[in-house]
């Protein structure tokens, strides 16, 4: 049964590859068991005619986002015949409305955690159970990680998510997003994009990339009821009311991930909880740069002539108290960030809090109770305004309610013009 499972991969297509025509035939030279084709766009045939798909994700900016939007449901229907995607990762990009990210169903997870960067350090992950497979590919080759992923995905059609490789602060750069049985048991591989120039090295890795993810193509241990594949022609006999259905589908979908990383501002701390303080402060109408990095400053916020500068801590120990000198030591870092910005520019420091996350909301201390009262007294008498996490999702619910601009410019207002601790 495996054997004859996993001779059902026989077509493999390099998208969004501008080899030379000579790596090409190497390539395909190197990969003989399998027919390899090579399209730098989409092919006339539709995606779910092939077995395994190399993605070139960065190839897709600008106006070809667009084009792999119109894809999504043939990605869908390829990864719902178990099929495997090998995905080279890029920064999220948008390109109109759309992000280069939205052709998968949890697109929207990945616009809103893939954290931009470059570097060069990848470490195969040992405790991958994928680790026999692919972490050769990780010792033999070059990388040049261009994103990470600080956030582990929740979907209804996740199944497992396994990391192959993380960079050199031990977070996620390379990993393996399994879909659930009943949702075809499909497999994504996301992989960071190759450093190597050497034309051997190149052929060797997409070789050697191929196999190992051919390999995920595992056997299942019940009969599965197989169904006519839709032809080339379907898409020509849409229903009436499908590509409105489809778009309710993905306006549902983008809420949904947005309600669930709101609630993240009720239990998450360090990195993770950046996101969703960021996400507020969209909402608030503030145009926000996510910067967290050694020594910068985890959110920017932009309105008009007004900047703010916003740092985000998160713990868990009851007994955990911030005094004085932890006071001076924020304001002190918040002031030096907003030092580049000309005095004729309005700005402001804000410190975001979420404390005692191990309890209940409701049971956690008050507001007033995690500072000591010296430490009070310094954060009122600078222009630092600290807020809670939790105060931050009762704004997100109440903007959500709310869709006027008055309560969005009450909260503006009230942000701006309070030192010290924030009360709503």
């Amino acid at each position: 049964m495996s054997d004859q499972r996993r001779q059902e991969i026989r077509r493999v297509l390099f998208l969004g590859f501008p080899f030379e025509k000579s790596i090409e035939d190497e390539i395909k030279n190197g990969l003989k068991r399998f027919q390899c084709f090579f399209s730098p766009l989409f092919p006339n045939y539709v995606l779910y005619d092939y077995d395994l798909i190399v993605l070139n994700l960065p190839h897709f900016s600008g106006w070809r986002i667009r084009d792999l939007l119109d894809k999504r449901r043939e990605f869908d229907i390829f990864l719902k015949a178990g099929k495997i995607l090998v995905c080279i990762l890029d920064e999220p990009r948008e390109y109109d409305t759309y992000n280069n990210y939205y052709w998968l169903d949890f697109g929207y997870f990945f616009q809103t955690n893939l954290r931009k960067g470059l570097g060069e350090v990848v470490i195969a992950n040992r405790e991958s159970k994928f680790y026999k497979i692919f972490g050769s590919i990780f010792e033999k080759f070059n990388f040049k990680w261009n994103v990470d992923l600080p956030e582990t995905p929740s979907h209804y059609q996740i199944e497992n998510f396994d990391v192959l490789a993380v960079n050199n602060v031990n977070i996620p750069i390379s990993f393996v997003i399994e879909l659930k049985e009943k949702y075809g048991g499909g497999k994504i591989v996301f992989i960071p994009p190759l450093a190597e120039t050497d034309k051997e090295k190149i052929k060797g890795f997409y070789i050697s990339l191929v196999n190992a993810s051919a390999q995920l193509y595992k056997p299942i241990s019940h009969v599965r009821i197989t169904t006519t594949p839709p032809p080339t022609w379907i898409n020509e006999f849409p229903c009436p009311n499908e590509t409105e259905l489809y778009a309710q589908k993905e306006k549902i979908e983008k809420l949904l991930d947005e309600c669930f990383n709101a609630k993240k501002l009720l239990y998450e701390k360090g990195y993770a909880l950046v996101p969703p303080v960021a996400l507020v402060f969209k909402k608030l109408g503030y145009e926000t740069d996510i910067r967290e990095r050694l020594g910068e400053e985890d959110i920017i916020l932009k309105s008009d002539n007004f900047v703010g500068i916003v740092e985000v801590k998160g713990f868990e120990s009851e007994k955990h108290k911030i005094d004085r000198g932890k006071a001076y030591e924020i304001i002190g870092r918040l002031m030096n960030y907003l030092s580049s910005y000309g005095e004729e520019i309005e700005t402001k420091p804000i410190l975001v809090v979420n404390y005692d996350i191990e309890k209940h909301p409701n049971q956690r201390r008050q507001w007033k109770e995690i500072f000591t009262p010296p430490a009070i007294k310094v954060l009122q008498s600078s222009n630092v305004v600290v807020l809670s996490s939790y105060q931050l999702f009762k704004i997100y619910s109440k903007l959500i309610e709310d869709k006027t601009d008055e309560y969005k410019n009450k909260i503006r207002k009230k942000i701006l013009e309070t030192s010290g601790l924030f009360e709503l």
